[in-house]
């Protein structure tokens, strides 16, 4: 039955209830999370709140260096 819900969803080109059906089919998908080092190396970080801070505190150091194209 969800097969042919999802083949006139698709015929029809409605994408939402396409997506709909196959996450009812399906579930939501769980991207997870992958393990990130401490900015010196000596600890890994496995919590998502640690993880999307380390993630900050990196690109704010690659952002803001000190260009010598400006000098």
């Amino acid at each position: 039955m969800k097969a042919k819900e999802l083949q006139e969803a698709a015929d029809r080109r409605d994408m939402k209830s396409f997506y709909d059906s196959l996450k009812a089919v399906y579930g939501t998908r769980d991207a997870g999370t992958v393990a990130i080092r401490s900015q010196d190396g000596s600890t890994i970080i496995t919590d998502r709140p640690g993880i999307l801070s380390r993630w900050a505190e990196h690109f704010n150091i690659v952002i803001n260096q000190i260009s010598k194209f400006d000098n």
